[in-house]
């Protein structure tokens, strides 16, 4: 099955720089962000209104509030310790809400500030681990030809040899200097269907088909949506109806 990778697209027409979110003005941000805490490694309870995010440049031209997106990357020091997320507006919240999502997935409501005016938005955090959902019996993987230790699709792709057992000897092969520091899945296989998913080495979401055909069509932005060639993805429990 076709999974699409879902990115930010950097350049945006008449935008000098891409615009990310920052924590810094929300309320306790220090207590609330502190990544010693370890408190969003799993779902919040209760979370509070996350009041107010703004708007930083990652480039030194054009002025922050330099457009409205229906979602954002973090930046800066000051933000949620999320291995994945991002700041999404009411619309793109209300369109994932009627997909399947995976497990351990929730939005917190927050504010972000734009042009003196504070919008409502959601921290969408997802904190799914892909390795307790994937059939590591079914599933194949594969390492990258790169030389330079990191996954680069240019160079292609050699399957691995024999089988990977579990989460625990996956964890021991990619902590080694070898080939398999470069590891991905090549034939994922999983006990549940969903539509959005995190997977170690996709930049920030993979998507399914349905999914990346809805945000298309409600123009959610800066959507970059691309073809993953190099994994085929299966579900023991297809929910797509």
């Amino acid at each position: 099955m076709q999974y699409y990778t879902l990115n930010t697209k950097v350049e945006l027409p008449g935008i000098e720089y891409f615009p990310c979110a920052s924590g810094f003005q929300v309320k306790n941000a220090f207590e609330e962000f502190n990544e010693n805490n370890h408190k969003w490694n799993k779902i919040l309870i209760d979370p509070p209104l996350y009041d107010h995010f703004s708007l930083i440049s990652i480039s030194k031209d054009g002025p922050n509030d330099c457009i409205l997106l229906d979602f954002f990357l973090f930046a800066g020091p000051i933000n949620p310790d999320l291995k994945s997320g991002c700041l999404i507006s009411k619309k793109f919240k209300d369109l994932l809400s009627d997909y399947s999502l995976p497990v351990n997935t929730a939005f917190y409501p927050a504010k972000l500030l734009f042009k003196g005016r504070k919008y409502d938005y959601y921290i969408l955090h997802t904190a799914f681990d892909y390795l307790n959902e994937l059939n590591f019996e079914k599933s194949t993987w594969q390492y990258s030809n790169s030389k330079y230790g990191m996954l680069d699709t240019s160079q292609g792709f050699t399957e691995l040899p024999f089988k990977v057992k579990n989460k625990s000897h996956y964890i021991s092969l990619i902590e080694r200097n070898g080939l398999e520091s470069n590891l991905t899945l090549k034939e994922a296989y999983f006990n549940n269907f969903c539509d959005l998913m995190t997977i170690n080495d996709i930049s920030l979401f993979a998507i399914s088909g349905r999914l990346k055909n809805a945000i298309e069509s409600a123009e959610i932005l800066p959507a970059d949506l691309k073809p993953i060639e190099y994994i085929d993805f299966s579900f023991e429990d297809i929910k797509q109806t």
